[in-house]
């Protein structure tokens, strides 16, 4: 080999590590952008109060005669849930397999949190319901398996205060809530991302299938985001590109703060008769 191709590969091997450095800084510049995003949208978050006489005041006082969790609550669970997600993702000194895991949770309580939030009023209140049923029946369906009898009396409870709830609802009966079936949550997912991003509407759909995809071992995506192909099989060494880690989790952090006006949007608009009276978020 003449000195010019030592030379030449000793350039490109530099290049490639100035590039790799640059890739690291950039990556570690957008995780503290979005740790910056996300305090603000936690502090947002915690502000939120129902503004009286507004539109999710009428769909929590739907809940309130039968003392059932009105469905501001069940939003409100749902983006603190992402929120705790989205902090333990970030894990320091670098993401590894189980950040992707933690941060597939966190897309998922943001699209409930998202499906729980139509626009149109009896929709809410319908989704809610459904939301509390399924729920329930689930911890029905758990506690059956793990102490081998079933128990009908919590169902029971739910339906009479499910029953109270869409009486007085037009077009509504409690049948078209228990015998509704949950949806999947690729659907939630794929209509958030579009709500969330109008201007890009697949960004945390296609941030919630990456996070999938490394989740379950699917080794060509895991390869496509920097890991070895001897390390994929091992989970514990299961390594990811930090700046990859970083754009994804920055955007869902976006996504995230998205969501968290959209609820205090919802939290302090008024009728449409009251608009002059609309009170804001403390």
């Amino acid at each position: 080999m003449d000195s010019d191709d030592v030379d030449a590969a000793w350039f490109a091997a530099f290049m490639e590590k100035e590039r790799d450095k640059l890739l690291q800084i950039r990556g570690r510049e957008e995780l503290r952008r979005g740790r910056a995003v996300l305090i603000e949208a936690a502090r947002a978050l915690n502000a939120i109060v129902i503004a009286p006489g507004g539109v999710a005041a009428s769909i929590d006082d739907a809940f309130s005669p039968s003392e059932t969790l009105p469905p501001s609550s069940l939003i409100r669970t749902q983006l603190r849930l992402a929120l705790h997600y989205l902090q333990t993702a970030d894990t320091d000194p670098a993401p590894n397999l189980s950040s992707f895991v933690v941060l597939r949770v966190a897309v998922e309580c943001i699209a409930t949190g998202h499906w729980l939030m139509p626009p149109n009023r009896r929709e809410a209140i319908l989704r809610a319901l459904k939301r509390m049923w399924w729920d329930t029946q689930n911890a029905a369906e758990m506690a059956a398996v793990a102490d081998g009898r079933s128990d009908p009396s919590e169902l029971q409870a739910l339906k009479e205060r499910l029953a109270a709830i869409v009486a007085p609802m037009k077009r509504v009966d409690l049948d078209s809530v228990t015998g509704s079936q949950r949806p999947q949550l690729s659907g939630a997912v794929r209509e958030a991302s579009r709500s969330l991003r109008e201007e890009n509407p697949t960004v945390l759909q296609s941030a919630w299938m990456l996070c999938a995809a490394l989740s379950h071992g699917n080794i060509p995506v895991s390869a496509g985001v920097g890991m070895a192909p001897a390390l994929i099989q091992d989970p514990s060494q299961h390594l990811i590109d930090l700046p990859v880690f970083a754009s994804v989790w920055s955007a869902v952090v976006d996504d995230f703060s998205t969501a968290v006006r959209m609820f205090e949007k919802y939290t302090t608009t008024q009728h449409q008769h009251q608009g002059s009276k609309g009170a804001t978020a403390s």
